[in-house]
This record gives C-alpha cells, structure tokens and sequence, in this order.
C-alpha cells in the first residue's frame, strides 16, 4: 500500500464535520469503513452507520474527492429486524444521494485472522469447552440462516480494483460474498471439528431473538439500550449462555443479524466482475490452529481435512 513516509494518519472527530473536511481535503479517493455492528455509550447505530456516512459523503463532495467507495452490508434492507442492517441500508441510501458515483461494497460476514466471525466463534467454543458443564452452552441463532462469508484479503483486493478503476466501478453496488454458503449451524459444526468441541445443542429461535428485539427497541435511551444490548442475551434461554462471558458473549444486536439470511441478489456484479477469484472458507479455516496450541501439525492437517469433509457432506445431503 505504501512506504515509509507514504501512510500518514489524520485526527477526526466525527462530531465536527470542519475536521472530517481537513482530513481528506489532499485526497483523490475516500474509502469510508466507519461502522458497527454494537452501539456504544457515545454512538448509537444510526450514528455509527448513517450519520458518519452522511458527513463523510458530504465531506467528499464537498472537497472533490474524485471517486468515493462506502462499505455497505449484504442483506441490509429497511424493514429488516436487525437495526445493523436497517442502517446499513440507510447508509448506501444515503450515500448515493449525496454522491451519485460511490462505490458501494455489501459485505457478507467477512473471515480471516482477528476477525469477528470464525475466530469469534471460536473464542466461544473454548470458553464452553474450559467450563466443562452442562451449561452455558454456544448460542446457535437459528440453526438454517444462510451466509456466503467472505475472506478478508478477497475483500481488500475487491476495494484496491475499484479504486485504481473508477472508470468502470462508480456508481455501481457490488455483493461481495465468497463461494460457499453455509447454515449457521455449518458454520459452528465446521468450527467445532477443528478445535474440538461438538455440543451445538443451545439453540436459539429466530422468534425468540425477535421477540428480545421488539423490548429493546421500545427503548430510545441510549445507554438504557445498551445496557439491554448487553443483558438481555442472558434471556435466549435457560441453558444458552445464561452466564455473563465478557467479550466473547454475543449481544442482542448481533443475534438479530444472525437470524437474517444474507442471500445475494443474482443481478448484482460481485468479486468476479473485478477480477477477484474469492477463496473458499474450508481452504483457509487452518488459520484457526491458534485456538489448538497444542496441537500437533499432523492433527491439525486432519481437523482441516474433517471440517472440509463435513461441509461436503453436508451439502451434497441437503441436495
């Protein structure tokens, strides 16, 4: 990306829009990956997700920027039950108003090393594994949700070709997803053959997280809300992660996402159309061998070729 001297950071505050101005006003091209998943006791979602959005889009007009690329989110849409992808939508909405020529990248779960979708899983499947009792146990959000999740580095690659390619990707949405799509259930089975855990037996209804849902966001507090966000997960169910784990607990927030199926619109271009050959998951998920430091590599070579394998088999099941 850049040498010494060629990467230089830039202070902003997103309350003060002169300093977002000041921050890209030397640029050519803006590529705003501000977003969340989990409001805060400073910025709510629709802070997050829109209302940074909105002043960076504005900014870049406002100071010329020659071609803007937003991070949008795969299944955003505005009457979704997860207000993450509720404001996602509303974001690309917005983004194109303000500036009709954005790229606009909607990304599904995106994997790879310190990510928030496989190694989160697994961090999850660890604590269970070092309790060692009958409960909490891992919370599978509605066991058939479908998603495509997408390796990081395809996801860089994918931003690189539309910024040095303005000419053919302004003013175009892309679905990046990456080539197999997996159940949520899938996904924990295959993380759970290679660090070893197979107790996937919490499940947690898409009705039951929507009913949570429907409490929480009656509430309009901010911290009240985020203080539901973080408790009322405890009331998935009597033996689903009944106990506060710190991080690695999922939040009420991220449990609505998880209900949602993240499923590609067929007419959309995606990876292929920028020349990006996306990496299949089960050819990267060894990355997750930190998770076994004890194993050796025999083993994790075999828990590897077990996760792939059942993913095979499972597919070819459901066909």
């Amino acid at each position: 990306m850049g040498d010494l001297g060629q990467i230089l950071p830039f202070r902003f505050d997103l309350h003060d829009p002169n300093s977002v101005r000041d921050a890209m006003r030397d640029a050519n091209v803006v590529i705003n990956l501000i977003g969340s998943i989990r409001p805060t006791s400073n910025f709510s979602l629709w802070d997050a997700n829109v209302t940074s959005a909105r002043m960076i889009a504005e900014a870049a007009r406002d100071v010329g920027i020659e071609h803007f690329i937003h991070m949008g989110a795969l299944g955003s849409k505005p009457e979704s039950p997860s207000e993450f992808l509720r404001t996602k939508h509303a974001s690309e909405e917005m983004v194109r108003a303000i500036v009709p020529s954005a790229t606009i990248l909607k990304l599904a779960p995106v994997f790879g090393r310190g990510d928030d979708t496989l190694e989160r899983m697994a961090d999850v499947v660890n604590v269970m594994d070092t309790l060692d009792i009958a409960y909490p146990r891992v919370p599978v959000f509605r066991p058939d949700r479908v998603s495509s999740p997408v390796y990081a580095s395809d996801v860089g690659e994918a931003v690189l070709r539309c910024a040095a390619n303005p000419s053919t990707t302004a003013g175009k949405t892309y679905d990046i997803y990456g080539p197999q799509a997996f159940s949520n259930l899938q996904l924990w089975e295959l993380v759970g053959d290679f660090v070893g855990y197979d107790d996937f037996s919490g499940v947690v209804s898409e009705e039951r997280v929507h009913a949570l849902g429907a409490i929480a966001h009656k509430f309009q507090n901010r911290k009240l809300r985020m203080l539901l966000d973080r408790t009322l997960p405890m009331a998935f169910s009597p033996k689903t992660f009944t106990l506060p784990l710190g991080a690695v607990q999922y939040r009420l927030e991220e449990a609505l996402y998880l209900t949602e199926d993240l499923i590609p619109d067929n007419d959309a271009p995606g990876l292929s159309d920028l020349g990006v050959d996306s990496v299949p998951l089960t050819d990267m998920i060894p990355f997750l061998v930190s998770h076994r430091p004890s194993a050796p590599d025999l083993h994790q070579q075999h828990a590897a070729l077990k996760a792939r394998e059942h993913f095979e088999v499972s597919t070819a099941e459901e066909h």
